[in-house]
């Protein structure tokens, strides 16, 4: 049986207000993270769509790291503490996405409970 799991680095736009760094890392542990692309033919196709509430569902309570350094190192220890990860680390470059929405945004596109 197959773990089907990964470390993930999701690499985002700053929010606003951050300085420095114009990129945001954040690391999770996922099983099946090829669910965030909605295109189910993915990766042949060369702009696949974000699913952006399972993005929020893997990463919405990740640190926000601002530096790949930090965040390869703390997805390093993520990988001590699992123990067996399948896929390793990966990283999900979405630099055009700003990554969580505003809360007005979030607000109108349901991402409340």
């Amino acid at each position: 049986m197959s773990a089907d799991n990964t470390i993930g680095i999701l690499i985002t736009r700053h929010r606003k207000g951050n300085e420095g760094n114009e990129e945001e890392y954040r690391v999770a542990h996922a099983q099946a993270i090829e669910d965030i692309y909605s295109q189910p033919d993915y990766p042949s196709v060369s702009n696949p769509v974000i699913n952006r509430k399972h993005v929020r569902e893997i990463f919405g309570g990740s640190h926000v790291f601002h530096s790949m350094k930090e965040a390869i190192s703390a997805a390093e220890r993520l990988k001590k503490i699992i123990g067996y990860v399948e896929y390793g680390i990966c990283t999900l470059d979405h630099h055009e996405v700003c990554f969580p929405a505003s809360d007005r945004k979030r607000r109108r596109r349901r991402f409340f409970k």
